[in-house]
């Protein structure tokens, strides 16, 4: 099995200990947070070509989003 990549690690992170934990936010805003991660993770396999279990943190900038967006 392989490791995790550091996307999936700050994504984890970020809904689990940052947004519950640290902001406590509702159960309903992280999911829609959630959500919303699932939505860019499907655009960058469908629209960009990218295979979502190698994608690291560097493939995400300002272009990808903007394009997501």
């Amino acid at each position: 099995m392989k490791p995790p990549t550091t996307l999936s690690v700050h994504v984890s992170r970020f809904l689990s200990h940052y947004l519950s934990g640290q902001r406590d936010l509702s159960p309903n805003t992280i999911k829609a947070y959630r959500d919303v991660f699932v939505l860019l993770l499907r655009f960058c396999r469908d629209e960009k070509g990218h295979v979502i279990e190698r994608l690291e943190l560097q493939h995400i900038d300002a272009k990808l989003i903007g394009d997501f967006l």
